[in-house]
């Protein structure tokens, strides 16, 4: 199997959503987009985050 690919199964949580399913209807409405971190003592380099709804 040299360069071949083997796909065991299919599983997302993201920012649009848990799930195969909501993750492609997501990506094709581009629906998400970042916010600013809701901690506003937290010290990061980059304020902003996609939030994951179900996490």
């Amino acid at each position: 199997m040299d360069g071949g690919v083997l796909v065991t199964g299919l599983g997302a949580v993201s920012c649009v959503g848990s799930g195969v399913d909501a993750l492609w209807r997501g990506m094709r409405a581009a629906r998400s987009a970042p916010v600013r971190v809701p901690d506003p003592l937290a010290r990061m380099d980059h304020p902003h985050m996609y939030l994951v709804p179900e996490a």
